[in-house]
């Protein structure tokens, strides 16, 4: 709410960064502090913030998805997903109870083995072919 609710003005932080703060004071003491509980601050935003506001592609994405919560988590739960399963391979690699029913061309879907894989004998032999090989 805090993007779209407020009008920003350009300013400093106590550290000389710039940032952008809702312009007259509006917003004062709606945000608590991180260390101490009885302290609460004006909300601050970056310029990249900003530019899901004001930029015009990024803010009709923006407003959607402020208006529309349940996009946004579907979204972000479907980028999280991708982002930590990403280097797992086939779904057939996936263990647990909550492994999605679909799935995705990323999981880089591979046809099932149809022929015999290389076993612990055949190691042992290739290991002594290569060492044998000098």
């Amino acid at each position: 709410d805090n993007l779209f609710n407020y009008e920003w003005e350009l300013t400093k932080s106590p550290a000389g960064a710039h940032q952008w703060t809702p312009k007259g004071g509006a917003g004062a003491a709606t945000v608590p502090d991180a260390h101490n509980p009885s302290k609460r601050h004006a909300p601050a935003m970056l310029t990249t913030d900003l530019a899901l506001r004001f930029d015009p592609a990024y803010e009709k994405i923006s407003r959607r998805f402020h208006q529309n919560p349940d996009q946004f988590a579907d979204a972000f739960a479907r980028a999280w997903f991708k982002l930590t399963h990403r280097d797992m391979g086939p779904v057939v690699r996936y263990l647990g109870p909550l492994v999605p029913k679909e799935e995705l061309i990323w999981q880089d879907p591979v046809p099932a083995v149809d022929h015999e894989l290389v076993g612990e004998q055949d190691i042992a032999s290739l290991k002594a072919k290569i060492l044998a090989s000098g």
